[in-house]
């Protein structure tokens, strides 16, 4: 029971990490390239690209979203 626990918890960090990091992706490839949020948006997905989980670099949609 424990174990399925800690796999639902995986997957749902897994999940809310992809959502997060789409959205500074998706809003960084829609500013204009002298918006003063870029180099914030570009921080944040540094920290989160540094940061990330191995359950969350192990996903599909992670490798989709960075390459």
């Amino acid at each position: 029971m424990l174990f399925i626990d800690k796999v639902a918890e995986a997957e749902a960090l897994s999940a809310d990490f992809i959502i997060i990091l789409r959205y500074l992706c998706e809003d960084l490839a829609t500013s204009k390239t002298a918006d003063q949020s870029e180099p914030l948006l570009l921080e944040g997905i540094l920290i989160m690209l540094h940061g990330a989980p191995p359950s969350v670099t192990k996903s599909p949609e992670f490798h989709d979203i960075v390459w």
